[in-house]
């Protein structure tokens, strides 16, 4: 009996059903949560990427290059993908 609870709290927030406005609020900060973690994933995978292809023996370069590439997904994360 002390799994009941948890389980259909998280079952009522993964359905999407009308219910406490808490697992909303919840849910909605869990999704946002996934989608800055894929969105630095997305980042470290792009990094690694460049890294490893096309800039493997040129330390600056990489090292530039990498700056470069966070400060560009910080500007597009400031601009168009941070809510509040």
């Amino acid at each position: 009996m002390g799994f009941a609870g948890p389980l259909l709290g998280l079952a009522g927030a993964l359905s999407g059903s009308e219910g406490d406005p808490a697992n909303k609020e919840g849910f909605a900060a869990m999704s946002n949560r996934l989608a800055v973690a894929l969105y630095v994933l997305a980042m470290v995978a792009l990094i690694v990427g460049v890294d490893v292809l096309f800039l493997r023996d040129r330390f600056w370069e990489r090292l530039f290059a990498n700056i470069a590439i966070v400060l560009v997904f910080g500007a597009v994360y400031l601009l168009f993908l941070r809510r509040g």
